[in-house]
């Protein structure tokens, strides 16, 4: 009954939240970084929540790009930003000492607990209640949502799916009912889904767009169709237009440019144009470890939806294709996809569910039916018969019920292993597992994100590369030279410029930049495979595809830093280049004190699996500031023009 539904709901909602806020009972309120986004659009909510609408608009962020900055609304979600700041207002009305971090840190989990119920509404109208709950548990335990909408999330790709789903079903109502109202709602939800996350804004309009065309194709009637359609028009530039004078720096996006110069031409080719091929794709493996037993369901979930043929059913089918399409060349739409998938896979499994339960119901009325037969012989045959056919027939019930249930239950441990291991550590903590299995916690970058903001000067500047700069800038609350949000890439390109520079080249590089301060990673001791040195070819080749030079003149060659054999090396047959540039000679400096594993001499790097080429040398610009407790983040003192140690 609808108790029954309502409980089962519930239940899937709760299994949302428990998925999904592992993290902050392992860690507390901290920001899962896929990347910058979470704290740009953190520092974002904290200037609107003291300094208001207004200014927020107006406001020119000087400490994330020293010296020239960028606007204050170029972050990757003004939406979610104006939410989030939205909600901790209305939060802090009851609770007074609630802070801007946690919500940051639980509105993502409060979102997917919203896509469930949306994903319930979209599976109930294509099979009814039982694919309705099957598909919100299934979006509940799906390990590519919760990844987009784990705690900490702070970014367009938490709310990005339940944005899709919403603009989907509100068009889906406006089709089934024709009501313009519907169809205005659904340009304001895409609307609000280009402001909060411009990489999705395309999903919607080629689901509109292909769903329209499929059902002209299918000779559906096309009047009241093509009516709403250029009501969605009409609505979609009218709100585009006013972004763009509202607020310009989100408006001049290459989408929303796009969407303002052929929105009325809704069509199938906007899928293509849809795919974000900027995007690291996503290999099938991803996709199967995300969306696990999904991705097994959905053939046989379109082409149920196919031969059922209503027009909620083609739009569902629409959706699905059009999403893994996305998905399948940008990683960021996994979560996207989840929500139709989900949708597809409840309307398969709840179907099953409805199917084994009538027969059930129908194996057990037998068996309280007496049977009517003719007297004798006959009688005997024909009870001996049905009995076999029951037993046979109640058999296979039973094998189906335990299969179905253990494929089902598979899933969920999937979800639950991905949830605890996979998605539930920040980036700015590094956790690692001793050999008898235990789990051990680097907390290194807070650690030294604190020593900065209460021992360096207000006014300091810090020059690491882009990807610590929105975290230096947040937490630390320091100016960076500059972060991944940066507009000019040339400026990004002269970061890794200094740090492959000679030492004394670039001091002066840095002091031309105005930087006070160096911040370097560097994993040798704890082998974190992701520090700094990693990342030496890619400030290379970013200095050279920007045209910069190197201190002959020269354009940068990536080739110089690797040894004659083309291999990496740290030890005693690195490359010259590689020797002599700072990041080189700030990553390994005192290195040499250490003994980091037995039986190893002093000085030996765990990533690099090799015993540095030069131990003891000093720094002749520079002066160590801060090293961390496990080494993994050093911050060091440029020393003032003229002032050598």
């Amino acid at each position: 009954g609808a108790c029954v539904a309502m409980a089962a709901l519930a239940g899937a909602a709760g299994a949302c939240v428990a998925m999904r806020v592992v993290s902050v009972w392992r860690h507390g309120e901290l920001l899962m970084s896929r990347g910058s986004e979470p704290y740009t659009n953190l520092r974002a909510a904290r200037y609107l929540q003291e300094h208001g609408m207004a200014s927020f608009l107006q406001w020119h962020d000087l400490a994330v790009a020293h010296p020239h900055g960028r606007p204050g609304t170029a972050v990757g979600s003004p939406g979610m930003v104006v939410v989030g700041t939205a909600v901790h207002s209305a939060a802090a009305s009851v609770v007074p000492d609630v802070d801007i971090e946690t919500v940051a840190a639980l509105l993502p989990v409060a979102l997917a607990v919203a896509t469930v119920v949306a994903v319930h509404s979209a599976g109930r109208a294509v099979g009814g209640s039982a694919a309705g709950i099957a598909a919100a548990w299934f979006l509940a335990l799906a390990p590519g949502h919760i990844a987009a909408s784990n705690a900490g999330s702070f970014d367009g790709g938490a709310v990005a799916p339940l944005l899709v789903a919403l603009a989907v079903l509100a068009w889906g109502t406006a089709v089934r009912s024709g009501s313009m109202k519907w169809a205005v709602l659904a340009a304001c939800w895409n609307w609000a889904l280009a402001v909060s996350w411009a990489g999705g804004l395309w999903v919607v309009l080629a689901v509109i767009g292909l769903h329209v065309a499929v059902l002209a194709v299918a000779r559906r009637p096309m009047r009241r169709v093509v009516a709403l359609l250029a009501v969605f028009g009409v609505v979609s530039v009218a709100l585009y237009a006013a972004l763009c004078v509202v607020c310009p720096h989100i408006g001049s996006t290459s989408q929303i440019t796009a969407v303002l110069g052929r929105n009325g031409t809704l069509s199938s080719g906007a899928a293509g144009s849809g795919m974000d091929v900027g995007r690291q794709s996503a290999a099938w493996s991803s996709l199967y470890y995300d969306l696990s037993l999904m991705m097994l369901i959905l053939p046989a979930g379109l082409h149920r939806l196919l031969c059922q043929g209503s027009t909620d059913g083609i739009l569902l089918a629409v959706w699905v294709l059009v999403a893994l399409a996305n998905a399948a060349v940008s990683i960021e739409h996994i979560g996207v996809l989840a929500v139709p998938a989900s949708a597809v896979s409840g309307l398969v499994v709840g179907e099953l569910v409805e199917k084994y339960s009538a027969l059930v119901m129908e194996s057990t009325s037998s068996k309280e039916v007496p049977k009517k037969a003719a007297s004798g012989a006959v009688k005997r045959e024909s009870r001996r018969i049905d009995t076999s056919a029951g037993a046979v027939q109640r058999k296979s019930l039973v094998i189906a019920v335990i299969g179905l249930g253990g494929v089902l239950v598979a899933f969920a441990r999937h979800a639950v292993w991905v949830s605890s291991v996979a998605y539930s550590t920040p980036a700015i903590i590094v956790t690692a597992k001793t050999a008898d299995g235990s789990r051990i916690v680097y907390d290194d970058f807070r650690e030294t994100y604190s020593w900065i903001q209460n021992n360096t000067p207000r006014d300091a500047v810090l020059l690491a590369w882009p990807d610590h700069g929105p975290q230096i800038a947040t937490l630390a609350n320091r100016t960076v030279v500059a972060d991944t949000t940066t507009w000019n890439t040339t400026h990004i390109a002269a970061v890794g410029r200094v740090l492959v520079l000679p030492e004394e080249e670039a001091r002066h590089e840095l002091h031309r930049l105005g930087a006070t301060y160096v911040l370097v990673v560097f994993g040798g001791k704890v082998a974190y495979s992701n520090d700094d040195l990693a990342k030496l070819t890619w400030m290379v080749r970013s200095a050279k595809e920007s045209g910069l030079t190197n201190e002959h003149e020269k354009l940068f060659d990536d080739r110089a830093y690797f040894a004659a054999a083309g291999e990496f090396r740290i030890d005693s047959g690195v490359a010259p280049a590689l020797r002599a540039s700072l990041l080189y000679r700030l990553s390994y400096y005192r290195f040499a004190e250490l003994f980091t594993e037995p039986a190893k001499p002093s000085g030996y790097d765990r990533v690099r699996h090799a015993e540095v080429g030069e131990k003891f040398y000093p720094l002749h610009g520079f002066e160590e500031a801060y090293t961390s407790s496990n080494w993994l983040v050093r911050v060091f003192r440029v020393l003032p023009e003229g002032n050598r140690k």
